[in-house]
């Protein structure tokens, strides 16, 4: 059985689509019933609906540049976040921060104090005269303080290792700063480099800390387990 379909005018029909060239508008290849048609039920769609979309599409074209401008700005607010080098430290075992401190003056001139910090609470301290301190893969097991060299390793709790973390990054640990001698204190004696690993971040200077801020919270965090032995001094008669 046909159904018959009520007629259409042919004008109703005839949707103007510009054409994406910049020359004169150009009328739809569906216009005529050509396609939309369905051999199985012998049905077909009328023009004047496929007509009507295409009329719709071609109004969308004009507010393709909102929607880009609004992902663009989207964007800008998601790359913000995963730049920001002040956030929320959760807990995981997979955050470290190594700390290396060596004094270049006073009477433990020459000594090296190496820090390990991991988030499941294992921290491990080597103090000594040998590069294994802060190296260890160095290769000189000639020199004269290879074996000067101790190593102590502190559980402590998983909370505590997280606000140590949480206490370096509200300090500037992933901020970006500049290498200026001038913000050393004249009487420091040592000098301090920082290496981290917290929530997929990463930072590791290749120059001494001069930030004042961050310089403090590291050493505060040295002093925390790292207690230097007094100097042995002879005994005079």
């Amino acid at each position: 059985m046909r159904i018959a379909l009520p007629k259409v005018n042919r004008e109703m029909r005839r949707c103007e689509i510009p054409n994406r060239t910049g020359g004169a508008p150009r009328n739809s290849p569906y216009l005529h019933g050509r396609i939309g048609r369905k051999k199985k039920t012998g049905q077909r769609i009328s023009c004047l609906r496929l007509s009507e979309i295409f009329c719709i599409l071609s109004q969308m074209r004009k507010s393709v540049p909102i929607i880009l401008n609004v992902f663009v700005m989207f964007l800008a607010g998601c790359l913000y976040q995963w730049e920001n080098p002040y956030f929320v430290v959760k807990p995981s075992g997979l955050n470290v921060v190594n700390i290396r401190q060596h004094y270049t003056t006073g009477h433990l001139a020459g000594y090296h104090v190496s820090l390990r910090i991991t988030g499941n609470g294992t921290v491990v301290v080597r103090e000594g005269t040998s590069a294994l301190v802060s190296n260890a893969f160095a290769n000189d097991p000639k020199g004269d303080r290879w074996g000067d060299v101790r190593e102590r390793r502190i559980p402590i709790a998983e909370e505590d290792a997280n606000q140590i973390f949480q206490a370096l990054v509200n300090s500037g640990l992933f901020a970006k700063h500049t290498f200026s001698p001038g913000n050393v204190p004249a009487n420091e004696t040592s000098m301090i480099y920082v290496g981290a690993k917290i929530q997929n971040k990463t930072t590791s200077s290749t120059q001494a800390v001069t930030d004042p801020k961050l310089l403090e919270t590291l050493k505060t965090t040295v002093m925390l387990f790292y207690n230097p032995r007094p100097v042995r001094r002879p005994i005079l008669n």
